[in-house]
């Protein structure tokens, strides 16, 4: 708790928000979308919905940044050389599942299919493998507690309306292995591709 004047039942709090209100965003951006679009559909209303998730997210992390509880700098987020490998990896996986899908599916809607999966997963790890870890070294020293109340903040919280057991059997060592290359790489790069892929994957099977 060194270099922080808040006793600990309020970094708890600030966890518990950090880790719910991008999600309680989810909310106002299919409202935004709805209300500016109207009936739009499930893509758009996606897109919106985890645009104001981002915004939220990047918001929380200016505050605590601000504040100094945390110090996550910007290339641990995004930089030049990230957003050029996501840029590629999104074109790549587009060609792919345009290539090798049985559906027929436009080569536009695949396109933005992957960019919404990608962007999920960046905002994804950067909230739960950045933000709550980061808060959660206030509290704790030891790595393995560390690595695994992110992950069960991920699974149990990020994902409160999937099964319980679904999320002990696959989102939980999955966050697990996730965190261990976010922390071993020092960015949210390798483990947004992971994670963008895991999904793409579950969703084409």
């Amino acid at each position: 708790m060194e270099n922080c004047n808040l006793h600990k039942h309020e970094v708890v709090v600030i966890l518990i928000a950090t880790a719910i209100f991008p999600l309680l965003s989810l909310i106002l951006g299919d409202a935004l979308v709805a209300l500016l679009l109207g009936n739009a559909g499930m893509l758009k209303m996606m897109f919106g919905e985890r645009i104001i998730f981002a915004m939220t997210a990047l918001f929380l992390w200016w505050e605590l940044n601000k504040t100094g509880l945390i110090r996550i700098k910007t290339k641990q987020i995004f930089s030049f050389k990230q957003v050029s490998i996501l840029i590629i990896s999104v074109i790549l996986i587009t060609i792919y599942v345009f290539l090798f899908t049985e559906k027929y599916i436009s080569a536009i809607y695949i396109f933005l299919f992957i960019v919404l999966n990608f962007l999920i997963a960046w905002e994804e790890e950067f909230v739960y493998r950045l933000l709550v870890p980061e808060i959660l070294k206030i509290l704790f020293r030891n790595f393995f507690i560390i690595c695994l109340l992110q992950g069960i903040i991920f699974s149990y919280l990020g994902h409160m309306e999937e099964s319980i057991l679904d999320n002990l059997l696959y989102r939980l060592p999955l966050s697990i292995v996730l965190f261990v290359i976010r922390d071993k790489t020092g960015n949210i790069l390798l483990s947004t591709t992971i994670h963008a892929l895991w999904n793409i994957v579950l969703d084409f099977i």
